[in-house]
């Protein structure tokens, strides 16, 4: 008799895996850090990551999952909102040109 379960219990090969969804770029973290105007390490400590993290994803190496890449959306949909929520100079805040990127 033959385990019907056989194939759940072996490790997925390259092929059945799938790729990794790449949802933000070593460039897209740099630009939602940038829109903080925050250091590596400030940006760090504001999302709770270590900033070896941080460095890794903005030199490609790493790429944010899971809750950070949550979070990283959220702040990438409105840094505003999200500054005023983790009380980082929200009153230093000015809201961004239509043409911020064209730059």
């Amino acid at each position: 008799m033959t385990d019907p379960l056989a194939h759940v219990k072996q490790p997925l090969s390259r092929a059945r895996r799938g790729k990794a969804k790449v949802e933000f770029s070593s460039l897209d973290v740099r630009l939602i850090r940038a829109k903080f105007g925050a250091t590596q390490e400030e940006f760090a400590a504001l999302v709770g990551i270590n900033v070896e993290t941080l460095r890794n994803w903005e030199k490609g190496r790493r790429r944010p999952h899971g809750p950070a890449r949550a979070l990283l959306r959220a702040i990438d949909a409105d840094p505003f909102v999200l500054a005023r929520v983790l009380n980082w100079h929200a009153e230093e805040f000015r809201e961004e040109p239509d043409d911020w990127l064209d730059e």
